[in-house]
């Protein structure tokens, strides 16, 4: 307690010496608490907003419902600490986005791949409901921390709307046994060759290249010309005359080929969208050969909106090709070219995925030189392996054979039943069952493959198929001989609205 005292003294003597003391302030000694260390944390921060950048194509997204697609790009603009989402939110009652109809669609983005641009691709669906030009907003969002989404930006969606392909009435079709090089069916009721295409199918008698036969509507629409080269007798063809009141832009004429022309480049008179647009071709020729078959054989493909090009391998013949461009609003059609090579007996083509049940395949296809007009390695069969990949195969192998192949879904509401059916050794004509079918408006396509077992190059008359319906729930394949060959026939019945 003394020491305290003289503590005090001490220090009032200290602050005299300095300033004069307040006689009326009491003084008070306090011992200081020891300090103690503040820790501050902080609050949880979000990552940082990421920007995106989004190309348009044609600066713009414009699509008309079922068929035709869109594409767009997205990108980041900077680069990110850690990997990145950009979720696309969509209506899938409106649209479908990389061919998923599930909202949102996420777009993974790394530190590598943060500016390479990730194509979108955008197609309307369609309903089958008449509601004019409409537009649906794709709103582009990054979430952060699983709780708030920030837009990144939006794309919208132009639709013109669609009412799809409709048969004006059923079908004008027949089957006929020629009699002459050139026949003219005429047709009950004229029809808009603007609106309307001829399918047919033929069995031919003999091998020889000047059997081959081509089938056309007349430039009024009152009949079917049928023509062949120079020999007609016995020939079956199978017609079908597909006439639509709505949603069909059908043009159609004929090519003349030199013994020397290799193709011939068309221009057609009105534009198409290519999506929705297959070719018909059939050619015919005098030369009497069943040694150069493939030298009439041509394959059709549309180079862009307003070219139609016809090719074939090997020159020799004079050929006349009668060809149809068909644009149909109710169908949506993937296209390519295959080749399959020398020594090869299949190739496969990738398509963006489709209804099996709506969906159908027209090929036409030219054999290389040195084929010799041996069917085995010329006919191709062409089928579907599932909704993503279609086979083409023939039975030979020597030489290559290119394909010019459409793939043709209806999204309008036709349907198509498919299969395969083996003609033996021993047999002449083949049947299949199907479920029952509106015949008036059921069209057959078929392509086929042949074996030999006779003279290679003398099977076209084993090798070719007439098709008709027996009845609403069966089809009969035949064929003017059957020479130990086997052939086997992928069908389609597509039934249209």
């Amino acid at each position: 307690m003394k020491m305290r005292l003289l503590l005090i003294i001490l220090l009032l003597i200290q602050l005299s010496c300095e300033k004069k003391i307040n006689p009326n302030i009491k003084y008070v000694l306090v011992t200081p608490k020891p300090e103690t260390a503040q820790i501050i944390i902080p609050p949880s921060v979000p990552s940082p907003n990421i920007e995106i950048l989004i190309v348009e194509s044609n600066s713009s997204t414009d699509l008309f419902e079922g068929t035709t697609t869109d594409s767009y790009t997205i990108q980041l603009k900077s680069l990110p600490s850690e990997n990145k989402e950009v979720r696309i939110n969509f209506d899938p009652v409106q649209l479908i986005i990389n061919e998923t109809q599930t909202s949102p669609l996420v777009i993974n983005f790394t530190t590598t791949n943060w500016n390479t641009p990730q194509t979108i691709t955008v197609r309307a669906v369609f309903d089958n409901i008449f509601e004019g030009p409409t537009r649906s907003v794709i709103l582009h969002t990054q979430t952060i921390n699983s709780v708030s989404s920030t837009s990144l930006g939006t794309i919208i969606a132009n639709i013109t709307d669609n009412s799809g392909s409709r048969l004006t009435t059923s079908f004008q079709s027949g089957t006929i046994t020629l009699t002459a090089i050139s026949t003219s069916i005429s047709l009950t009721t004229p029809v808009n060759i603007s609106k309307a295409y001829v399918n047919c199918n033929f069995q031919l008698v003999a091998s020889g290249a000047n059997r081959a036969t081509t089938c056309q509507l007349n430039s009024t629409g009152t009949a079917v010309e049928i023509t062949t080269g120079t020999i007609a007798s016995n020939t079956i063809v199978n017609w079908y005359v597909v006439e639509f009141s709505i949603g069909a832009l059908v043009q159609r004429n004929v090519a003349n080929f030199s013994s020397t022309d290799l193709s011939r480049t068309i221009s057609l008179n009105s534009s198409v969208d290519q999506s929705r647009t297959f070719v018909i071709v059939y050619s015919r020729t005098t030369d009497s050969s069943n040694n150069n078959d493939e030298q009439r054989t041509v394959i059709a493909k549309l180079t862009n909106q307003t070219t139609l090009n016809l090719i074939r391998q090997e020159a020799g013949m004079a050929l006349e090709v009668e060809w149809q461009v068909v644009q149909l609003d109710g169908a949506r059609v993937q296209t390519g070219e295959s080749t399959i090579s020398n020594s090869m007996t299949t190739t496969q083509a990738t398509i963006q995925p489709i209804n099996l049940n709506n969906s159908f395949i027209i090929i036409n296809q030219n054999g290389s030189g040195n084929i010799n007009g041996i069917e085995t390695d010329l006919y191709v069969q062409a089928s579907f392996i599932d909704s993503r990949n279609i086979n083409f195969k023939r039975t030979g192998n020597q030489n290559s054979v290119t394909i010019s192949w459409f793939a043709i879904e209806m999204i309008d509401g036709t349907t198509v039943q498919s299969g395969t059916v083996i003609i033996t050794q021993t047999s002449t004509f083949g049947q299949v069952n199907l479920n029952q079918v509106e015949i008036g408006k059921t069209m057959i396509v078929i392509s086929y493959r042949v074996e030999t077992g006779n003279t290679p190059e003398a099977t076209q008359d084993s090798g070719t198929f007439s098709s008709i319906f027996l009845n609403s729930t069966t089809i009969q394949f035949d064929r003017f001989l059957q020479e130990n060959n086997i052939c086997e026939i992928t069908w389609y019945a597509v039934s249209y609205q």
